[in-house]
Order: structure tokens, then C-alpha cells, then sequence
């Protein structure tokens, strides 16, 4: 049983299950909490090791969910994932998160997630998950393209090459997955 614990704080079904498949793999248990006065009760007597947060919730708002997880000395290095689709409030709590997502979650995000975070292996599982999915929608590729390319980062080509191999499916005429399928295919002899 893991150790780690992750609280995702998201009224949107969709994205919540995509932030728990990731973690899960990532080697966390998950806790999805859809209303603030759900979360803030969660946090009086647990200690997760990340919040993904969402600031627009029913009952009680984001904001002030990061104030008193912010407030409150045992929760000091619970790093917290803010996801919002409200730019000014992403800039107003930018220096308060450990990391602000602004929604639709896009390719750069999910890279900034990984690089500050150190959490390669998070991201690739979100690539996964959303691809598996969501195959259709248009976020698809860009999802897929990453994955492949932290995939590739880690000296794992075949990986790569079945993530872009599943986008090919729905998405056969990508550029970006064409030219990285291209470049990560081993060479062939032409003798």
C-alpha cells in the first residue's frame, strides 16, 4: 500500500478522473472531492502530499481552501496544483501554489508540471489517460506528441512509438506525431 496521498479537488467529472488515473499509476491513492466544504473537511484530518485544486467550487471556493492549507503548519509540504479557466485569478495565486494549470490543460502545462514538479513519470500517465479517452478530442495530439517526447527523454522509444502508434488511429495526418514516429523508428538497412 502506497504512502503518498493525493487529494483532487475538482467539480469537473472529466478532468478529476484524469488527475486520479495519473496519480494513481504515479504510485499515489486518491481521494476526488467535488464541493470546497467536502475538501476543507478532507484536509481537518488528513495530510495529502499534493492538492490538485480547483478554484470554482460549489460551497467553498479554491481560494480560500489554498488560505488554510496555506494557514495550517501541518500541511506545510503538501505542494498544491491549482487548475483554473480563470487567468486573473491564476496570476493572483501564482506565487501561493506550487503550481497554477490554467484550463483547458494544454500541452506546456502538463511539461511545466513535470519539469517543477519532478514528476516525468505524472505526466506521461496524464498523456496516457487522456489519449485512451479522449482520443478524438482535439487536445489529443498534443497530449500524445508530449508523452512521446518525455517517453523518448527517458530512453524509451518502443513506449513512444505505441503512444504515437494509438494517436495515429484517430489522428493519422498529425505533423508533429508524423515527424516524431519518424525520428524515433530505428533505421533501415537498405542493402
Amino acid at each position: 500500500m502506497s504512502n503518498l496521498f493525493a487529494l483532487i479537488v475538482e467539480d469537473d467529472n472529466d478532468l478529476a478522473i484524469i488527475f486520479a488515473m495519473a496519480l494513481q499509476e504515479a504510485g499515489f491513492e486518491t481521494q476526488i472531492v467535488r464541493a470546497g466544504d467536502t475538501a476543507l473537511m478532507w484536509l481537518s484530518s488528513s495530510t495529502p502530499d499534493i492538492v490538485v485544486l480547483d478554484l470554482h467550487l460549489p460551497r467553498v471556493s479554491g481560494d480560500t481552501i489554498l488560505k488554510e492549507i496555506r494557514a495550517d503548519a501541518r500541511l506545510a509540504k503538501t505542494k498544491v496544483i491549482i487548475t483554473t479557466a480563470d487567468p486573473r485569478m491564476a496570476e493572483m495565486l501564482d506565487d501561493k501554489a506550487d503550481l497554477v494549470l490554467l484550463k483547458p490543460v494544454g500541452f506546456s502545462q502538463l511539461r511545466d508540471l513535470a519539469a517543477r514538479l519532478g514528476m516525468t513519470r505524472l505526466a506521461v500517465h496524464l498523456c496516457r489517460g487522456f489519449v485512451a479517452h479522449w482520443p478524438r478530442s482535439g487536445q489529443a495530439p498534443h497530449y500524445a506528441v508530449l508523452g512521446a517526447r518525455l517517453l523518448a527523454g527517458q530512453d524509451r522509444p518502443g513506449e513512444a512509438l505505441v503512444m504515437l502508434g494509438r494517436l495515429g488511429a484517430h489522428w493519422p495526418d498529425h505533423p508533429e506525431a508524423v515527424a516524431l514516429t519518424r525520428q524515433l523508428q530505428p533505421p533501415t538497412n537498405t542493402a
